[in-house]
Protein backbone atom coordinates (compact mmCIF):
# COMPACT_ATOMS: atom_id res chain seq x y z
CA UNK A 1 0.00 0.00 0.00
CA UNK A 2 1.40 3.57 -0.58
CA UNK A 3 0.47 6.79 -1.32
CA UNK A 4 -0.82 7.75 -4.74
CA UNK A 5 0.81 11.67 -4.82
CA UNK A 6 2.66 13.38 -2.58
CA UNK A 7 0.97 16.04 -0.15
CA UNK A 8 1.68 18.93 1.91
CA UNK A 9 1.15 17.30 5.31
CA UNK A 10 4.93 16.43 7.64
CA UNK A 11 5.26 14.05 9.85
CA UNK A 12 6.38 16.95 12.08
CA UNK A 13 2.90 18.65 11.32
CA UNK A 14 1.18 15.79 13.48
CA UNK A 15 0.44 16.09 16.95
CA UNK A 16 -0.94 13.85 19.58
CA UNK A 17 -3.76 14.74 21.35
CA UNK A 18 -5.53 12.79 24.60
CA UNK A 19 -8.53 10.95 24.50
CA UNK A 20 -10.03 13.21 26.87
CA UNK A 21 -9.87 16.42 24.82
CA UNK A 22 -11.69 14.16 21.94
CA UNK A 23 -14.23 13.15 24.69
CA UNK A 24 -14.61 16.22 25.49
CA UNK A 25 -15.73 17.36 22.42
CA UNK A 26 -17.54 15.07 20.77
CA UNK A 27 -21.03 14.53 20.81
CA UNK A 28 -24.25 13.72 18.87
CA UNK A 29 -25.80 15.27 16.19
CA UNK A 30 -29.12 15.97 16.90
CA UNK A 31 -31.19 15.36 13.55
CA UNK A 32 -33.20 18.21 13.17
CA UNK A 33 -30.73 20.71 14.40
CA UNK A 34 -29.57 21.31 10.80
CA UNK A 35 -26.00 20.43 11.35
CA UNK A 36 -26.27 17.85 9.75
CA UNK A 37 -27.20 19.63 6.53
CA UNK A 38 -24.45 22.35 6.98
CA UNK A 39 -22.13 19.57 7.19
CA UNK A 40 -23.32 17.84 3.82
CA UNK A 41 -23.05 21.25 2.67
CA UNK A 42 -19.73 21.93 3.40
CA UNK A 43 -18.31 18.26 2.41
CA UNK A 44 -20.26 18.61 -1.21
CA UNK A 45 -18.39 21.94 -2.01
CA UNK A 46 -15.08 20.60 -0.26
CA UNK A 47 -15.08 17.40 -2.56
CA UNK A 48 -16.56 19.73 -5.55
CA UNK A 49 -19.28 17.22 -5.51
CA UNK A 50 -22.11 19.39 -6.43
CA UNK A 51 -22.76 17.06 -10.14
CA UNK A 52 -22.83 13.91 -8.17
CA UNK A 53 -25.18 15.38 -5.21
CA UNK A 54 -27.79 17.38 -8.16
CA UNK A 55 -27.85 13.80 -10.39
CA UNK A 56 -28.62 12.24 -7.22
CA UNK A 57 -31.69 14.39 -6.52
CA UNK A 58 -32.67 14.42 -9.55
CA UNK A 59 -32.97 10.81 -9.75
CA UNK A 60 -34.72 10.70 -6.37
CA UNK A 61 -37.04 13.27 -7.98
CA UNK A 62 -37.59 10.74 -10.70
CA UNK A 63 -38.09 7.54 -8.70
CA UNK A 64 -40.89 9.45 -6.84
CA UNK A 65 -42.94 10.44 -9.82
CA UNK A 66 -42.99 7.12 -10.70
CA UNK A 67 -44.31 5.72 -7.75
Amino acid sequence: FGLSKISDFMPEDAQTISKGCIRAKSGTVIEDSGVREEIDRALIRQFDLLPVARKMVMEELANGQQN
